[in-house]
């Protein structure tokens, strides 16, 4: 198309249009501003109509209610995530410990690596027997067998003792591995 037919189709959309375009359009616009206003103002001796929102907003935003129900609001959001998510938590920890964990296990045993190696590789730390002192894996179990809380105190003191003495990486095999 060249610019003179572009212009006589403007021309004919405009006579379709009629010559009172601009009156109908600011027309409107003022029917719409009319229309926006008497929702909004009120005159003397009428009673405003509160829409649900209004009522709504007007209620969580009140000094009364507002914070109770906003406290209430936040505390199943946070419950429904505690709870929400337990399910797939389980899922995935089946699936990691029970499936992958012992399939990892497996090939490390088809490739005979040492038990130090899989431990480092799979487990993130070396097997309790890696660690020399028979009196570390001692304290630890001591620690598990303890049935009251005196005894668990003292359990702890002694194993922790042992533990000051020893290297980080022999505490952590011990107190991962037994627990």
């Amino acid at each position: 198309m060249n610019n003179e037919n572009i212009l006589e189709q403007a021309a004919i959309l405009r006579r379709s249009i009629g010559d009172n375009l601009h009156d109908k359009l600011t027309a409107a616009i003022y029917a719409d501003a009319g229309a926006i206003a008497a929702r909004a103002v009120t005159h003397n001796g009428e009673i405003r109509q509160t829409s649900f929102d209004q009522r709504l907003d007007r209620v969580l935003t009140s000094r009364v209610w507002g914070f109770p129900l906003m406290l209430l609001m936040l505390m199943t959001v946070l419950w429904l995530t505690i709870a929400g998510a337990n399910v797939p938590s389980a899922m995935l920890a089946d699936l990691l410990q029970g499936t992958v964990y012992n399939a990892l296990h497996g090939f490390a045993n088809v490739l005979t690596a040492p038990a130090w190696l899989s431990g480092f590789l799979i487990d993130g730390v070396p097997p309790p027997a890696f660690c020399k002192r028979k009196k570390l894996s001692n304290a630890a179990a001591d620690i598990l067998k303890s049935s009251t809380a005196k005894d668990w105190m003292i359990a702890v003191a002694n194993a922790t003792r042992l533990f000051a003495r020893n290297s980080m990486i022999c505490k952590e095999s011990v107190i991962i591995r037994k627990t």
